[in-house]
């Protein structure tokens, strides 16, 4: 009997709930996270399944969720930024060169006045 999918469909409503009510705070979420991978290990033994793949599938599952909203919380950042990531890495690298040639040029008109 496969009851990985329905109990990570649960775990994962748990824990959006308990996120919408601020019922736990952010520190134990990570023990629910564990709670729900626990159970999920427990269920599958309890009806002769495999606890391994039951708490497996639900690991993840919780990944792939916390991959998707790292993913959607940089879009917002990027998205929000005045100056594109782009661009700005353009501009350091013009900086960076100007100083460099500065920097040269300081040392080369050092060395002609000491020669």
């Amino acid at each position: 009997m496969d009851l990985g999918g329905e109990h990570t469909e649960v775990g994962g409503r748990l824990l959006q709930w308990s996120r919408a009510t601020e019922w736990v705070t952010r520190e134990w979420r990570q023990v629910l996270v564990l709670a729900v991978a626990a159970a999920s290990y427990e269920l599958g033994v309890v009806t002769d399944g495999s606890g391994f793949i039951a708490a497996w599938v639900v690991s993840w599952a919780g990944m792939a969720v916390a991959a998707s909203a790292v993913l959607v919380a940089g879009r917002r950042l990027v998205r929000g930024m005045d100056v594109p990531p782009a661009q700005q890495a353009a501009m350091k690298w013009r900086q960076a060169e100007e100083a460099s040639r500065a920097g040269m040029q300081a040392w080369q008109s050092t060395s002609d006045a000491q020669s």
